[in-house]
Parts: structure tokens; C-alpha cells; sequence
């Protein structure tokens, strides 16, 4: 991924700089859309069909924090996002809203004529928390491959004349792509040369660690059982109930709001013959968690 041409030196640092650049972008962006994916996966809705996308509104849901659902006469049953148009009651919540779509289409509901369906109890998005999340992951995941590419270099070799540097550079590049380099020296033909150690401490291992409490930390937040440190490390009774009660919380913290929505959506929508449901993913829901910390859901 060359950007710079035309100056030697200048050109090599400068493009070394763009490229650890974009692989910076590309490791932060990797790690958000994993953390969204997962995000997304927690629930599975059931009893909404066409034209209703529902992996795009979990994403926002993630994003936006809220969506509306109500039924157009001509489309039918639609979950959209909106803006808020007719301004609030004594509680914050909207008077009147305006649904919008991604290719133009938008329409002016009154209360009594949707319900709003929040990812929380706060009502807030989530996209922020993931994406510092992300940051911090992507940090690390740099800081391990900058440590990782000191051990390829730990040493400087000088030397004193033109000579004993070709051979030197010869000699490093054989060792770099994995030959073995045998030289046949007399007595004097190391004289001049020397090696500094410049090797950075190895601290790899460490910092691989430190990325698996942390990502194990965004998945209990997020409401997806893990083991909350690495698995070289020892997790007690104590510390697995409170990961796990963690857990709980979070999943809870998701969960109510889309069951109080699915409630008000099928009474109010009964007449349609509507009937929404949402839960747990099946393969998520108790997966790593307490036997005696959860209830299966029914069905």
C-alpha cells in the first residue's frame, strides 16, 4: 500500500507511517463491527414478516437507541426510526413522532397510533460504549504487534569499514528471512564489528491477558456469559456469580424494554392480528451461566 513516491528515505517512512495508519483504522474497524455483531445477536423476534428487516432494527436499536412500530395502512406492520414531532409530555416522552425510511418515505403519527420500542431503560444508544470499546481493544492489538516486531530486531550491528557492512547487511537479511548464515572467518576479519542488544522486554503474553479481560468485560456488558478472565487465571465461585449476575443485569437491562414494547404492540395491535414476541437467542441464553442464576424461558 505505497502513497509516497520519488525520495528514497523520506518516501520509506512515510509510507510506513500510512500503513500502520490504515492497519490501525482497519483493526479499530474490525473489532467495532464484531462488537456490533454480537451486540445484535442477544434477541430473537418472532410474528413480524415483510416488509419488517429485523437485523436492521436491532442495528438501530445499537445505534439510535429507539424505534417506532405501527402499521401503515397500504405497507402494514413497520419498525422505523423517527424524530420527534409534536412535542413532549411531563415525562420526556413524545407527543407525536414522524417514522422515517432510508429511501425518502416518512409519515406523521400521533400517540395512540405507534409504540416505541427503547434498547434500554435509559433509552440511550449503545454505539458509543462500543465504539470506546473498540478503541481500546484496537489499542492493544497494536501495542501487541509493535511489541511482537521488537523481538525481531534485538540487536544493532556496526562496523568499520565498507566491506564488513555488505557482508553485515548480507548476513541480516539471510537471518530475517529464516536462512542460516555460516561464515568462514580468519583471525581479524571481526575486528571493528560489534553488537548492541536492543531487544524490548517481551510483555506480549501480558498485554494478550489484559485484551481478553477487557473484550470479556465488553461481552458482560453487552449480556453474553464469559469467563471474565483469562482462562490461565483462576475464577472462583464468588467471581462467577457476580460475572454472572452481571450478565443478568445486562441482558435484564435490554430485555424489559422490548417486552413492555411487545406488550403495548399486541394490544394495541390485536385488531390486525398481530402477535410479536421477543427473547433471548436460544443458543445464547443460558450458555456459561449458573443453574441456579437463570430461568429458561418458556416454550
Amino acid at each position: 500500500m505505497a502513497k509516497f513516491k520519488g525520495r528514497p528515505f523520506i518516501d520509506e517512512i512515510g509510507n510506513e507511517l500510512f500503513n500502520m495508519s490504515a492497519s490501525r483504522l482497519t483493526n479499530y474497524n474490525d473489532w467495532l463491527y464484531d462488537l456490533k455483531e454480537l451486540y445484535m445477536s442477544i434477541f430473537e423476534w418472532d410474528g413480524l414478516t415483510d416488509p419488517v428487516d429485523l437485523n436492521v432494527v436491532e442495528r438501530w436499536l445499537l445505534e439510535k437507541g429507539n424505534v417506532a412500530f405501527f402499521v401503515d395502512a397500504y405497507i402494514g406492520p413497520m419498525i422505523l426510526p423517527y424524530t420527534i414531532d409534536g412535542g413532549l409530555d411531563a415525562y420526556g416522552n413524545p407527543a407525536g413522532i414522524r417514522a422515517y425510511g432510508m429511501n425518502g418515505y416518512n409519515i406523521k403519527l400521533n400517540r395512540g397510533e405507534y409504540v416505541l420500542i427503547h434498547d434500554n431503560r435509559l433509552k440511550q444508544p449503545a454505539l458509543p460504549m462500543l465504539m470506546d470499546y473498540a478503541r481500546r481493544l484496537a489499542n492493544i492489538d497494536n501495542a501487541i504487534q509493535v511489541n511482537v516486531n521488537a523481538q525481531k530486531t534485538p540487536f544493532v550491528l556496526t562496523a568499520q569499514t565498507d566491506a564488513q557492512l555488505t557482508s553485515l547487511k548480507a548476513s541480516y537479511n539471510a537471518i530475517q528471512d529464516g536462512k542460516p548464515v555460516i561464515v568462514q572467518v580468519g583471525q581479524s576479519t571481526t575486528d571493528g564489528i560489534t553488537a548492541f542488544k536492543t531487544q524490548a522486554d517481551a510483555t506480549f503474553l501480558e498485554m494478550q491477558s489484559l485484551k481478553e479481560s477487557l473484550f470479556n468485560e465488553c461481552l458482560s456488558k453487552i449480556g453474553i456469559p464469559n469467563r471474565g478472565r483469562p482462562k490461565s487465571a483462576q475464577v472462583n465461585n464468588e467471581e462467577m456469580t457476580a460475572i454472572n449476575g452481571q450478565v443478568i443485569h445486562e441482558r435484564n437491562d435490554r430485555y424489559l424494554p422490548r417486552q413492555e414494547a411487545v406488550n403495548q404492540i399486541n394490544i394495541m395491535f390485536g385488531n390486525y392480528g398481530i402477535k410479536v414476541s421477543c427473547d433471548f437467542a436460544r443458543q445464547l441464553y443460558n450458555y456459561g451461566l449458573a443453574d441456579t442464576m437463570i430461568t429458561t424461558p418458556e416454550g
